[in-house]
């Protein structure tokens, strides 16, 4: 689903969609959810001699606040991004909850219903039960990070990782796991 809405904006070219808003909440309960983390990720298209493919351009964090809600204001990021930056796609996440990734319907612990845009979306995560379930989810986690350093670029969401983690009684997430993780990947 593209953020501006139709294929004739599937580029920013310098304009912006946002800001983006939002509430996230506990799908069973539809208690707000205090402090979870709201990543978007901006791609960009290249060019190459028989196809062309993405790479990641930026990406940037924010913080539910004690009601759930978001907003993430990067007109000044869109407007001056490169002529081929795709509109941004959405992750949410928090440590005992489903990771919602846009366009993903094989995460389906997770619903969203609007658009991630000024008039918000509403996302609703579903509590994953057993730590089997958690740690089955773990994987996804590194999907919105970039080569990088993801510890200095999404620090929030690098500490509620690491949350996860130590509840689950794994060893946190360090910088050079994560190359090594890179390295393992191919990238």
């Amino acid at each position: 689903m593209l953020v501006g809405g139709s294929p004739d904006e599937a580029f920013l070219k310098g304009r912006s969609f946002g800001p983006y808003h939002g509430r996230v909440v506990d799908a069973e309960t539809g208690a707000p959810l205090a402090g979870a983390v709201v990543v978007a990720v901006w791609d960009r298209r290249r060019n190459g001699l028989a196809h062309s493919y993405t790479v990641r351009y930026t990406a940037r964090e924010t913080l539910t606040d004690p009601d759930g809600r978001f907003v993430l204001d990067v007109r000044a990021l869109e407007e001056w991004a490169p002529t081929t930056t795709e509109p941004p796609t959405f992750r949410v996440f928090a440590p005992g909850y489903a990771y919602y990734r846009q366009g993903f319907s094989a995460l389906a612990d997770a619903t969203v219903t609007g658009p991630f845009s000024r008039d918000g979306a509403g996302l609703r995560l579903r509590r994953l039960g057993t730590a089997k379930k958690r740690r089955r989810h773990l994987p996804d986690l590194y999907e919105p990070l970039d080569k990088g350093n993801p510890f200095k670029k999404l620090p929030h969401f690098a500490r509620l990782v690491n949350r996860e983690m130590a509840d689950l009684g794994l060893p946190p997430h360090t910088e050079e796991g994560y190359r090594r993780y890179l390295q393992v990947r191919g990238w």
